[in-house]
C-alpha cells in the first residue's frame, strides 16, 4: 500500500496531534516512512 507524501503527512500529522499513539501503532508508522521515503 503505497502513500503520496501529503498522504503521509497527513496520516502523522493526525497521529501526533492524538498523544494516545501504542508502541504498536509507532512501529507501523516507521515502517510507512520508510517504505514511502
Amino acid at each position: 500500500m503505497e502513500f503520496t507524501n501529503q498522504e503521509l503527512e497527513m496520516i502523522i500529522y493526525k497521529l501526533t496531534r492524538d498523544k494516545t499513539l501504542e508502541k504498536k501503532e509507532e512501529k507501523i508508522i516507521e515502517m510507512i516512512i520508510e517504505k514511502n521515503y
